[in-house]
């Protein structure tokens, strides 16, 4: 599996209740580029339409660029099928669809990470000079040899930046979200995602992923929102 998509899944591992479009939804697909500059220097696009459905649980990724491919995630596996639906390959993966920006955006999780109900509780939230509200998540005791705190940061009731920490309290990666859809039923969604992972040695690596043209619970493309793994 390659290292450019499994970090890129990784990455869309990111209240709403005042957007009265976001309680309704439970499927969402979108236009996407995902442009990011790896270790080696190499410079990575990725263009395609994306889609999900709540209920499938599963990430379909209608791919047009570099090469015409279908990538599905489920469970523990990707997915890799030809444009004719042949699968090509699968590779094991970690749990990710629940913990997709898209599965996060439609159940109402996303402004607090999807952190609520996990190994994760809160130790202190705090208003920046900016307004902004700052929440410290800290692991369970048992685990704090194992996992370091992680910072969200909301502004208006959406997110807007998260900060992962290794135990020691080193950087590991920062989140940016940003452009929440400008229509009442996509304003729950970000349709700019920037992410800056650090290595050992202190080196940053970024990645950005946009998202246009949201349409939110269409009727069409049923065959893809629930893809077929089985044929």
């Amino acid at each position: 599996m390659s290292k450019i998509f499994y970090g890129w899944l990784v990455l869309l591992v990111c209240g709403l209740g005042c957007v009265s479009g976001q309680a309704q939804a439970y499927r969402l697909a979108a236009d996407f580029s995902i442009k990011e500059k790896q270790p080696d220097g190499q410079n990575v696009l990725i263009l395609g339409r994306v889609y999900y459905d709540k209920r499938y649980l599963k990430v379909v990724y209608d791919i047009s660029f570099p090469q015409p491919e279908i990538w599905v995630t489920y469970d523990t596996l990707l997915y890799k099928f030809d444009k004719q639906g042949q699968l090509k390959s699968r590779y094991p993966i970690p749990p990710l669809s629940r913990f997709s920006v898209f599965h996060l955006a439609l159940t109402g999780q996303l402004p607090n990470y999807g952190l609520d109900g996990t190994v994760y509780a809160i130790e202190k939230t705090e208003l920046s000079a900016q307004g902004m509200a700052v929440t410290t998540w800290q692991p369970r005791t048992s685990l704090r040899d194992k996992l370091g705190k992680i910072l969200t940061r909301q502004q208006n009731k959406r997110l807007t930046g998260v900060v992962m920490f290794d135990t020691k309290g080193q950087v590991l990666q920062k989140q940016q979200f940003e452009q929440y859809g400008n229509t009442p039923n996509t304003s729950f969604f970000p349709c700019y995602i920037r992410q800056v992972t650090i290595d050992g040695k202190g080196q940053e690596f970024y990645k950005i992923s946009t998202f246009k043209h949201l349409v939110i619970n269409e009727n069409a493309h049923q065959d893809l929102y629930n893809f077929r793994l089985v044929r």
